[in-house]
């Protein structure tokens, strides 16, 4: 069976103000989720130690996740 509306994951117990959506409605991903990829590639696929992320400006939300 596949699953309508929105995807994502409970992020408020870990400190986070919302829950984060992964799959919008509509079945299109969101930004978040080719970041999950990304570091899922570099720390779990390429077995990388260590992740530097820099972020610009806009992106100042971001760090207490």
């Amino acid at each position: 069976m596949r699953r309508t509306g929105p995807c994502g994951y409970r992020h408020r117990p870990f400190g986070d103000d919302k829950d984060r959506v992964i799959r919008k409605k509509d079945g299109h991903y969101t930004y978040f989720a080719s970041d999950i990829s990304y570091h899922l590639d570099q720390m779990g696929k390429r077995f990388f130690s260590k992740a530097v992320d820099i972020w610009g400006a806009d992106h100042h939300g971001y760090v207490a996740r």
